[in-house]
């Protein structure tokens, strides 16, 4: 089954645009494609557009979804009329892409006392941290995920861990 999608897509580059703007695309696609074949479709139709090819997070309708996610399950949900937006508007780089730095830099703060087990499973809640409404009153917060990972290695314990 296909779908045609009536979409609001996000526009900024940090190097040429002093402010973000839309554009609207309509766009079919069957039920088994998915976000990023979505994104494709975008790209193709305006060079301008642009989308991140490693970690692909985006905002549709104000939730946060993986690039994998299908175009069944987005239209069951969100319906067919869609607002694309990065995950973070805030450290929007160039179109959907954002300068991810600060996902590893509250990794930086449990590093020391973490395992190769705890980067592993860190680099998992990537959609989490992102997904976190707090940073829009704090853009210095350190992120959901790493509350996450801080509680794994203190309820799983810790060679690190000091005992009073």
């Amino acid at each position: 089954m296909s779908h045609t999608l009536t979409l609001k897509a996000f526009f900024f580059n940090a190097k040429t645009d002093y402010l973000p703007y839309y554009k609207n695309f309509n766009i079919t696609l069957e039920n088994h494609h998915s976000i990023k074949d979505l994104l494709f479709d975008i790209e193709a139709k305006n060079s301008d557009f642009n989308y991140p090819q490693k970690n692909l997070l985006v905002k549709v309708n104000g939730f946060i979804l993986e690039g994998s996610e299908s175009i069944a399950s987005l239209v069951a949900q969100l319906g067919t009329n869609l607002s694309i937006e990065p995950s973070n508007r805030y450290r929007a780089n160039h179109g959907l892409e954002i300068n991810d730095d600060d996902f590893m830099h509250s990794y930086a703060l449990l590093a020391p006392y973490a395992s190769e087990a705890d980067l592993n499973y860190y680099q998992s809640l990537y959609s989490l941290h992102y997904a976190s409404e707090t940073e829009k009153f704090a853009h210095d917060y350190i992120g959901d995920a790493i509350l996450v990972l801080a509680y794994k290695m203190i309820t799983e314990g810790n060679p690190h861990k000091k005992l009073y």
